[in-house]
């Protein structure tokens, strides 16, 4: 019985062992920054206001913002995170995950309407993601097309390509 309670408590140790070991290497595992000189955060549609000049003293040189997703939905923290990142002595960008199943003209509007036209912002990025609610897979060329028209009309209100 004791062998066995032995056993139970030094895999129950082991175990235990290997969980803070691995929460401990995700939670502070980083790029090599020999290989990627520059290190940048990205920000989902739905996150919160992180504590910027935290993330900068981490090692973040840059951070990626969802603005918008498709033409009906905003990111409610955008312009708070858009607004603190230069204080904290970081480039921003702005992003928009792209729907199917909306029309690219009326995305790229939604995209411009939140997005500030700034000199020091990052070129803009399109993230392709499959909506819940959209069921839409145009042909390749239907699908070039529309994100050239998205892309045409945001980067002219940037004033850089995307």
């Amino acid at each position: 019985m004791v062998k066995v309670w032995h056993a139970l408590v030094g895999g129950l140790a082991t175990v235990g062992a290997l969980g803070v070991g691995g929460w401990h290497l995700v939670t502070h595992w980083a790029p090599s920054t020999e290989r990627y000189k520059l290190q940048g955060v990205d920000l989902g549609e739905d996150a919160a206001v992180p504590e910027w000049p935290t993330v900068r003293g981490r090692g973040a040189d840059f951070a990626y913002l969802v603005a918008t997703s498709g033409t009906d939905r905003r990111a409610p923290n955008f312009e708070t995170n858009w607004q603190a990142l230069p204080d904290a002595g970081m480039r921003r960008g702005a992003a928009h995950l792209y729907s199917l199943c909306q029309p690219a003209e009326d995305q790229a509007n939604a995209f411009n309407t939140v997005v500030p036209r700034t000199g020091d912002a990052l070129p803009a990025a399109v993230d392709l993601s499959f909506r819940e609610d959209c069921a839409a897979r145009p042909e390749r060329a239907a699908l070039v097309a529309e994100l050239r028209r998205f892309l045409t009309i945001v980067e002219t209100h940037t004033g850089k390509p995307a």
